[in-house]
């Protein structure tokens, strides 16, 4: 290595004068541009960014924590399970009331009830979940759905649970 830098000195010594100054401002100068297009500019847009994001990212999370407050207070007051209907005669006679086919339930797991729906619209799901919440406590505790056509989706995996022992999310 010592070497190669006596052959470098040598190199810029026999440089003229004039040649030398430029090769000196160079190896001084090049290394501060690189330094500044190659960190500190984008640094510095992405600073600015960020800067103008943050308002609207405060105001989302504003909008989320008030959300989540809605959510916690509507669990709440989630009617509890009635215990004159199993967890299956009240899927089954929900379902039936919207029209809703089932392909599978299976209330082995516990308190869970799993089931498995032929293509249905989205629309229908939806009122047919709220039904399920409203007038029987029983609310989604995992939803696997899958577009197929026309407002239809296809539901691979739904686990409904009891409205009073779904576990409340975590507050961050």
């Amino acid at each position: 290595m010592n070497a190669r830098l006596a052959e470098i000195e040598r190199w810029y010594r026999a440089r003229p004068p004039r040649e030398q100054t430029v090769l000196l401002a160079a190896a001084i100068v090049v290394p501060i541009l690189l330094f500044y297009l190659a960190v500190w500019q984008p640094l510095a847009d992405s600073r600015a960014r960020l800067h103008k994001e943050l308002p609207g990212l405060r105001e989302a999370s504003g909008r989320f924590a008030l959300q989540a407050d809605e959510a916690q207070r509507l669990r709440s007051r989630a009617p509890a399970r009635q215990g004159t209907r199993s967890a299956r005669a009240s899927v089954e006679g929900t379902a039936a009331r919207a029209g809703i086919t089932l392909q599978g339930i299976d209330t082995g797991a516990g308190d869970r009830t799993i089931v498995q729906l032929s293509p249905v619209a989205f629309d229908a799901l939806s009122r047919w979940l709220g039904d399920l919440a409203s007038t029987e406590g029983l609310v989604v505790e995992n939803l696997q759905i899958t577009a197929v056509e026309d407002g239809q989706v296809k539901v691979d995996r739904l686990v409904l649970v009891p409205a009073a022992r779904r576990a409340p999310e975590r507050q961050g």
